[in-house]
């Protein structure tokens, strides 16, 4: 017996399979459920992050803790899109045009982006990942949110101290300098770090909402979008674009 799709006709043969269908024929269906085990061969799905957590220190002690492998493979597993080089060869791809775009952007938002954009004017040698860094703060603003609400700069703190000030947080990314450090945080709990750069932090972030049935957090939905349709390809037809999308989308394209 075959599992069947809530949303069209189709059948597919198995649960692995029905939950690919709707990441890539249906957006974002189901991002709103319990998190499922990571565990390839168990069935169990919780409520939030802590219980789940405790479910993998009990029961599969070799998966307690997440990792970048571990994300790209499940990200895989769900969408048959590799994240980590598909996110970065895109992102470097539109990096030209983008900056471009965010050049030429007037108005307060305007100014906020030039603001970012300082760090590579005054560095035209600036590596790879200075550029996808500088890239990925001004796209937040150019897609009229607040890079703030999802990346917390810290500047001479120790990493467990900034864990501490974020325990209240669901859903940030830590980015420390002197000593440097770069993380993930989910409900509190400190899901992935040693990740080296903002960029693969954004990747892998994108890769849990994926892997752990995650909603994008509300206040930066629409740079997920962007992380979603222009980054690893997955511009699905439901949900509908966005305005903000496709004329972001057009004008990359012109």
């Amino acid at each position: 017996m075959g599992w069947p799709c809530k949303l069209c006709s189709t059948v597919v043969p198995g649960k692995s399979d029905i939950l690919k269908h709707y990441r890539l024929h249906h957006g974002t269906f189901g991002h709103s459920h319990a998190l499922p085990c990571i565990h390839i061969d168990c069935p169990c799905s919780f409520k939030s992050w802590s219980s789940f957590r405790s479910h993998l220190s009990r029961y599969h002690p070799e998966a307690k803790s997440l990792n970048s492998p571990q994300v790209n493979e499940e990200f895989r597993r769900c969408t048959a899109v590799p994240l980590e080089a598909t996110f970065m060869s895109q992102l470097d791809k539109h990096t030209p045009k983008l900056l471009e775009l965010f050049s030429a952007k007037g108005g307060a938002t305007g100014q906020r982006i030039k603001n970012l954009m300082m760090e590579l004017i005054q560095d035209p040698s600036a590596t790879a990942v200075k550029k996808r860094d500088v890239t990925l703060r001004c796209l937040f603003e150019y897609m009229g949110e607040s890079g703030q609400e999802l990346i917390s700069d810290y500047f001479g703190a120790a990493e467990t101290t900034v864990h501490e000030d974020l325990k209240m947080k669901n859903m940030i990314i830590y980015v420390c300098r002197e000593p440097d450090a770069v993380g993930i945080i989910i409900e509190g709990i400190p899901v992935l770090t040693n990740l080296g750069n903002l960029a693969k932090a954004c990747c892998l972030l994108l890769g849990l909402t994926y892997a752990l049935n995650l909603e994008y957090p509300s206040k930066v939905s629409k740079t997920f979008e962007v992380f979603q349709r222009l980054f690893v390809g997955l511009d699905t037809l439901r949900p509908k674009p966005s305005p903000k999308f496709m004329t972001l989308k057009n004008k990359l394209l012109a």
